[in-house]
């Protein structure tokens, strides 16, 4: 409406239930995160065919983006390495924990002096949740970046410290 960008966010690999379902949740989720560590929801269209979720656009390009492009010296590298600690823990305080720090759900501006986190379509409110054990077909998060007891592998229930493990992987 104000003709500034946004980007939007669709399921398309799932059924329109599903998809109003997984948006939703996302959508509150991000709604609870006013913050600067964090992109802004600003809305959820589930009028439409797929449904969409409305996000601002920063302008910024994601970590998985920027590391194959070697660009990164070593104050950059503590720049952005600071950033994304700053953005969990604003994510933490808020009561959340994300569940899928990995380079794609990290944005960075190109003067490496803004991060925010995206995709919360994992997060979950900060208490312990017990995972079952399950098909590594079908674990959720990005399997390289998740903690063991995401995996439900070990006997520990996942909480925030499981956002903390990815964060170290991610660096």
């Amino acid at each position: 409406k104000d003709n500034l960008p946004v980007i939007l966010k669709s399921k398309l690999n799932r059924n329109i239930d599903q998809a109003i379902s997984e948006l939703s949740h996302e959508y509150e989720i991000g709604s609870i995160l006013n913050s600067e560590y964090v992109v802004r929801y600003l809305a959820l269209e589930n009028d439409n065919d797929p449904p969409v979720l409305v996000l601002q656009d920063d302008s910024m390009e994601t970590l998985s983006q920027l590391i194959p492009l070697g660009h990164f010296n070593l104050p950059e590298f503590i720049q952005v390495a600071t950033g994304i600690v700053s953005a969990i823990k604003n994510v933490h305080e808020h009561g959340l924990f994300h569940k899928d720090i990995n380079p794609s759900n990290i944005i960075v501006s190109k003067s490496f002096d803004k991060v925010k986190l995206i995709d919360f379509g994992l997060s979950t409110r900060i208490n312990r949740v017990d995972v079952p054990l399950q098909s590594p077909a079908v674990l959720s998060g990005t399997i390289a970046y998740i903690s063991p007891e995401q995996t439900g592998r070990i006997n520990r229930s996942v909480d925030y410290r499981s956002d903390l493990y990815s964060l170290g992987v991610t660096l």
